[in-house]
């Protein structure tokens, strides 16, 4: 780890990485507990996430194809700095005293059009400023970092809460993605001379797309992300009625449970970019890591003690990064660099559309047949897609897809 944070890049941006992914948990907790406030309604905190999702998949859509022309560096800045920006209108308007729903509900519509755009820009910029070799253990570090952030925030967020309040938890998410945004200006930017100025958004889009008819390896990995990430939209929403239903524990049970998953999360992407032995075979490793995932999943649904969901969960989150990391790296490899944020954004677009349809599915299968019926079928859809996965022709030469990396690319 310390060999690449030498790197004064990418320390710059692992460390605003860190800081802004802190403040999007802030962010997170302070809309839903407002919103919950001003409302009591479950429904309406539902409801109300559907606008960022929308704005969210349309910025993807729009943007993507453009992400390559522009400066990698400022994009992100101008994620970062525009949702310190939005976030002080309700910080003002709880202030005055006057916020309104409507309020949040602008803040989510203009935060899901800007904060999409830093994750591909930033995939894309890691990929310019680490040598191939070091992509992997690149990846694992920024992606650690993140669900470690995603592990102290809610609990940090809750202690602000009961101790100061929520203007405190506005104040802090505020200064945390103006600071983010700030030391990025510090990293170097980034160019691309292969970019032409003039292309329209459908040339830009095309050529995108064009990707993964090159390497069709590429879409069924971006397919098999899909999937599971529509499984996981199924899935996450769950825990609360499980844990207090089905093993019959408490809210401090959850909070632990979901804790362990993404202490599962950390140790996974830990295992990714820092285990020394290289796999031989990178497609049993990636394939293999959803198949096991699928079977705790589909265990968790017929456990009844806290300590073996616990268990389960935590390898279900171990598993998880040990897909996504490799996936991302493949990518990072394989993707010309001036076409690599557009065809990111796409992958994103696909599993920003996956999640809230696992979530609608995921509820209506829960209501009728129960939670461990729907944690039985989760499990059983991830083990069909990537047992179906092995068979594919593109996939059975993921190992020597970068012979001459073919000892870095695994874990």
């Amino acid at each position: 780890m310390l060999d690449l944070l030498k790197n004064r890049s990418f320390f710059i941006v692992w460390l605003g990485h860190a800081i802004s992914s802190l403040g999007n948990t802030f962010s997170a907790f302070s809309i839903a507990y407002l919103i919950y406030d001003m409302t009591g309604s479950k429904l309406a905190m539902g409801s109300i996430m559907v606008v960022f999702f929308v704005s969210r998949s349309t910025s993807l859509l729009w943007f993507g194809p453009y992400l390559d022309k522009w400066d990698r560096k400022k994009v992100m800045i101008f994620s970062e700095w525009s949702g310190a920006i939005v976030f002080l209108f309700p910080l003002i308007m709880f202030s005055l005293g006057s916020l309104e729903i409507w309020h949040l509900v602008a803040v989510l519509g203009v935060t899901g059009l800007t904060v999409p755009l830093y994750q591909p820009s930033c995939l894309a910029y890691i990929s310019q400023i680490l040598p191939k070799e070091k992509l992997l253990k690149g990846n694992s570090i920024m992606d650690s970092t993140g669900q470690l952030m995603m592990l102290v925030g809610p609990a940090l967020s809750g202690v602000l809460l009961y101790s100061f309040g929520v203007k405190v938890i506005l104040i802090s998410l505020v200064l945390l993605l103006g600071i983010a945004g700030a030391l990025l200006l510090f990293a170097t930017s980034t160019s691309h001379s292969q970019i032409k100025e003039q292309e329209s958004w459908g040339t830009r889009f095309k050529e995108g797309i064009s990707i993964y008819k090159e390497h069709t390896f590429l879409l069924w990995l971006a397919l098999l992300l899909v999937v599971l990430n529509f499984c996981k939209g199924a899935f996450f929403p769950m825990f609360l009625p499980y844990i207090t239903e089905v093993i019959g524990g408490t809210t401090f049970h959850f909070g632990l449970f979901e804790s362990s998953f993404g202490l599962g999360m950390i140790l996974g992407t830990l295992w990714v970019g820092f285990k020394k032995t290289n796999p031989k075979h990178l497609r049993t490793v990636i394939l293999g890591s959803v198949i096991v995932d699928g079977l705790f999943s589909m265990t968790l649904g017929w456990v009844f003690t806290f300590a073996l969901a616990a268990l389960c969960i935590i390898v279900s989150g171990f598993c998880m990064p040990v897909m996504t990391v490799n996936n991302t790296t493949l990518y990072q490899k394989n993707v010309p660099g001036h076409l690599l944020a557009r065809v990111f954004s796409v992958r994103i677009l696909l599993t920003t559309i996956a999640t809230p349809l696992g979530a609608i599915s995921g509820g209506a299968i829960a209501e009728l047949w129960g939670i461990p019926m729907l944690f039985t079928l989760i499990g059983l859809l991830m083990i069909f897609a990537s047992s179906m996965a092995f068979f594919l022709p593109s996939l059975r030469k993921l190992n020597s897809v970068d012979e001459k990396e073919r000892s870095v690319v695994g874990i």
